[in-house]
């Protein structure tokens, strides 16, 4: 009969720490470590550059190693979209060289975005983004 009282007296301790505990807002490191997450977010509305994706194109600056080995194609970038509309973090699912990754990945991030949304919530979410590498005739 002790041994019961005593586990009972040791569970209702336990749970008058954990009742007790602060669970403030959320605070900046756990909205970067909610931001490095990679898990799926649900949308209503996917995140949009402004001026759409030929902005894009219009950001990109060839490079000239490219250019110099007469390289075309098509780049995939994966991108985490914040509320805000920035870019937060990339990489590359599809790649064509080092420096088209490079000239893709700066002129998404010179490209400021209208957030994804969920119930017209911005939504942090990750999104793949084609950037196309075509040699001027």
């Amino acid at each position: 009969m002790k041994s019961i009282l005593w586990g009972i007296i040791w569970i209702c301790i336990f749970l008058f720490f954990a009742c007790s505990r602060d669970f403030s807002p959320l605070t900046t490191e756990y909205e970067e470590k909610t931001l490095s997450a990679e898990i799926f977010v649900a949308y209503d509305e996917p995140p949009s550059p402004i001026g759409g994706l030929s902005a894009i194109q219009k950001a990109l600056i060839y490079p000239q190693s490219a250019i110099d080995a007469k390289l075309e194609g098509r780049v995939v970038v994966n991108c985490l979209i914040d509320t805000m509309g920035l870019v937060k973090k990339t990489s590359m699912l599809v790649s064509l060289s080092n420096d088209c990754d490079n000239a893709a990945i700066n002129a998404i991030k010179s490209i400021h975005w209208l957030p994804a949304k969920c119930k017209n919530k911005p939504v942090n979410v990750w999104i793949g983004i084609p950037v196309v590498f075509r040699l001027p005739e």
